[in-house]
């Protein structure tokens, strides 16, 4: 009989695939940002060293630098990106479960 009068809380299946769904459709999200964040954080650190390498005449000094300063960069941004968005994604899902 508890299926015609559901307890609060509980879930149906259809209800819980909607939800894990959602959950990884935005961990899915969270991960190709942080992978365009990336690309954009190291293809900057190259074109910027190719270009002050061009008017500085260090080839290829600066581009190396650059690149290689990029890396602790991205790191840091890829831990920011995820821990807003996962702190984002855990506060959505507790508003649902009420």
């Amino acid at each position: 009989m508890s299926h015609l009068n559901p307890v609060p809380g509980d879930r149906s299946p259809v209800e819980q695939r909607g939800k894990r769904a959602w959950l990884n459709i935005a961990l899915f999200g969270v991960v190709a940002q942080s992978g365009c964040l990336t690309l954009v954080i190291v293809l900057v650190a190259l074109l910027g060293g190719l270009w002050l390498d061009a008017h500085f005449q260090t080839r290829p000094m600066l581009t190396i630098l650059l690149v290689l300063l990029s890396i602790p960069v991205s790191l840091i941004t890829m831990f920011i990106v995820v821990r807003f968005a996962t702190a984002k994604i855990k506060a959505n899902l507790e508003n649902s479960q009420e």
